[in-house]
Parts: C-alpha cells; structure tokens; sequence
C-alpha cells in the first residue's frame, strides 16, 4: 500500500464560533475541512486551502469552508437519503441561524485571510539557489 505525500503546511489556529480551528496550506486546489482529523478524536478541527489556485480562489474556498463547517456545529447541514457520486448537502436554517453562522465563519476567515496571503505569496516562489537556468538565445 503507498502513502501520497504531499506539500503542507500549518497556516495557525483561530476560533470558528467556540471551537478552535487549525488552517492549512495544501498542495492542489479546493480546499476540505475535518472535524475529527484524527482516529483517536483528540485534535483540533482542521481546514486545508489549496495553494495552486488564483488568489480570488482561495479566498473563496476559505469562505465557503468555514461557512460549511459553522453550520455542521450549529447542526444545519444535512445529508441526503440516497447517495450520488458527488455529496448534496442540504441546509436548512432560519435568519437567526443564518446571521450566527456568518458570525462564526467571518471571524475565523477575517483573522486568517492576511496570513493566508503571506503563504499564497511566496508558495511557488523558487528558494534561493535554485533558480532555473536562462535559456540560450538564438541569435
């Protein structure tokens, strides 16, 4: 069995609502969140952006991450009956609900979306001394 590795790196933890929340950068694009990252059940909920994505891009996964996981806590997303090859989740709320769940999620993404882009910024800038070489000019 192998194992894919891949690039990762831990962005920092803020709160969504009352709940402590690990950001990551990934490789790829997209991005995921795990509220129980862990088999034993004992880490922090996480979020994993992808960094191979326009700026605009990963701003807006953030978002829709973070709004996706304040309403699994506040118990307002749900699952269909019958299952497709790609999940409809279904939300259901009120205004009140509505209003709280954007409470939970900006805080987290308003806190994060700076370091988010000091990440996105140097993410596929080459390390010092690993420059590509020029190409010959014809001529």
């Amino acid at each position: 069995m192998s194992v894919e590795t891949y690039r990762q790196e831990i962005v920092g933890y803020w709160t969504c609502g009352t709940t402590a929340v690990q950001v990551v950068a990934r490789e790829g694009t997209g991005g995921e969140f795990y509220s129980c990252p862990d088999s034993d059940n004992t880490a922090v909920p996480r979020i994993k952006i992808g960094m191979d994505q326009p700026w605009g891009q990963i701003g807006e996964t953030l978002m829709h991450e973070a709004l996706e996981f304040a309403s699994v806590q506040l118990g307002l997303r749900y699952e269909p009956c019958f299952k497709t090859c790609d999940p409809e989740y279904a939300f259901f709320m009120s205004h009140g609900q509505f209003s709280e769940m954007i409470c939970r999620a900006s805080e987290l993404v308003i806190h994060m979306l700076p370091i988010l882009s000091s990440v996105h910024s140097r993410w596929k800038k080459p390390k010092k001394g690993l420059r590509c070489p020029r190409k010959a000019r014809k001529g």
